[in-house]
């Protein structure tokens, strides 16, 4: 039985960038959203077989919609702790939603010996989507004005059951359009703030 959630924004902060990958290769600059990041309950699953076995952070997701018109707002969902990946799995009876399994093309880890608090823990995480349509389907093109919308951290215990991937944090509130392929770095920075 949880009795106490320990987990705020204070101590449990992150930085999303996305950017675009033209097709010559190019790096457009990046967008940067300060958020704090949502830990959800999946978090803590995640941490336990973390200390136990060989699961990690190893893939993001990035849920996007095919927008009417590159102007249009992008969603903006409610974002819960006690969310899992049965919230991803329900993607498909939204029309024009999905969201694409991306696995981590990089990962770098830093640990600060800061007897105070230990402030500069950071676990820094890449990613950049390939190919042209979700897991359900849907088209993830220029030419559909599709738009990412929110990003998730996600241990893949199976690389090829979904049903078994373990949500641990999610961020809302961005929108980068698709110009060939999004590219996303995330920072996780941990202390104690107590």
């Amino acid at each position: 039985m949880l009795t106490r959630d320990t987990v705020r924004p204070a101590n449990l902060k992150g930085r999303v960038s996305l950017w675009n990958v033209l097709p010559e290769g190019v790096i457009d600059l990046p967008t940067v959203w300060h958020s704090p990041n949502l830990a959800l309950y999946g978090m803590w699953d995640f941490l336990a077989l973390a200390a136990s076995s060989d699961n990690k952070i190893n893939m993001m997701y990035f849920e996007y919609k095919n927008l009417s018109a590159p102007g249009d707002p992008a969603p903006n969902p409610t974002n819960d702790k006690g969310d899992d990946v049965t919230y991803f799995l329900n993607l498909d009876s939204t029309p024009d939603v999905d969201f694409l399994r991306v696995p981590i093309s990089a990962y770098s880890p830093r640990v600060s010996t800061d007897l105070s608090k230990y402030v500069g823990n950071a676990a820094t995480f890449f990613a950049q989507t390939t190919g042209d349509s979700g897991y359900f389907g849907e088209p993830f093109a220029q030419a559909s004005n599709s738009a990412v919308y929110g990003i998730a951290l996600v241990c893949a215990v199976d690389a090829l059951d979904v049903t078994r991937d373990i949500v641990a944090a999610r961020v809302y509130g961005i929108k980068q359009l698709k110009i060939n392929q999004v590219g996303a770095q995330w920072t996780l920075d941990f202390h104690d703030d107590t």
